[in-house]
């Protein structure tokens, strides 16, 4: 028996999840509350950006990215590790996982299939999010000095808070496969969101131990650097930038991969 279960199975439960995630009434919520800060930060643009017109760095790029980059990163953390967290308790506590964990479709099938569909979604939401921020600045205020440098800024950006949104959702399904009481496991995967984002007195008492081990910690070194080269800072070469990030962005994709074969070792140990 693979480890890594059959495609076909795979894709469907994929599918199947992202449309979940699409339609899910909190999701929902979460991109018009989304869609309200680009408006907002939009028509806050024509009047903010021009207190940095002059400076050596594009304003759009520079300003306009930075201006939204804390808060769409968290509430699209908390996307992330609110479907995580939910794909598998929420089945288990409906029941659905008994219908559709029947041969050949493997529990294992059903872990890859819905941590897969659930960073489809979440590519497909930051992508969205950090677009609309983007063109509703460039609406209010103007274009970028060089769209080339922004698009490349701009798409490097997706790809960390991606790439961070899944290691956070991978880590929050495993909690939902080892704590099975829903309420449980979302109290535990809180616990950890907060401990992650806000725990500073970690920092202190882990130094680098937690720094490589942090999925908001990687992120945000990411996006400096390693508190050298900052991403949005168009003063800054971005080969410089990505030679400095490059660390941070392996270290959380070789952190999704160890996440997921846990839960797939874990899947097929309770399907034994």
């Amino acid at each position: 028996m693979s480890l890594f279960g059959e495609p076909e199975s795979i894709s469907w439960v994929a599918r199947l999840e992202f449309y979940r995630a699409f339609y899910n009434p909190l999701i929902v919520v979460v991109v018009f509350y989304l869609l309200f800060i680009a408006f907002v930060n939009g028509v806050g643009s024509r009047y903010f950006f021009r207190y940095f017109e002059g400076e050596a760095f594009d304003v759009v790029t520079r300003v306009g990215l930075d201006n939204v980059f804390y808060i769409t990163s968290i509430i699209c953390t908390i996307a992330a590790m609110f479907l995580g967290v939910t794909s598998i308790v929420g089945d288990r506590s409906d029941n659905i996982l008994k219908v559709v964990l029947t041969k050949p479709l493997y529990i294992r099938d059903v872990i890859i299939g819905k941590f897969l569909g659930i960073c489809a979604f979440i590519l497909t939401l930051a992508f969205t999010t950090l677009a609309t921020c983007s063109i509703m600045e460039m609406f209010f205020y103007g274009l970028p000095g060089l769209m080339g440098e922004f698009m490349l800024r701009f798409g490097s950006l997706v790809l960390i808070l991606f790439f961070e949104c899944s290691l956070v959702s991978g880590i929050a399904m495993l909690v939902g496969l080892v704590f099975k009481n829903l309420l449980d496991s979302v109290a535990v995967t809180v616990t950890l969101f907060f401990i992650d984002w806000y725990g500073q007195v970690l920092t202190d008492r882990m130094g680098l131990l937690y720094t490589f081990i942090s999925p908001w910690r990687l992120y945000f070194n990411a996006f400096e650097g390693g508190g050298h080269f900052l991403l949005t800072d168009t003063t800054v070469a971005y080969a410089s930038w990505l030679n400095a990030a490059l660390p941070y962005i392996g270290l959380m994709l070789l952190w999704i991969l160890v996440v997921l074969a846990i839960n797939c070792f874990v899947s097929i140990s309770m399907e034994e």
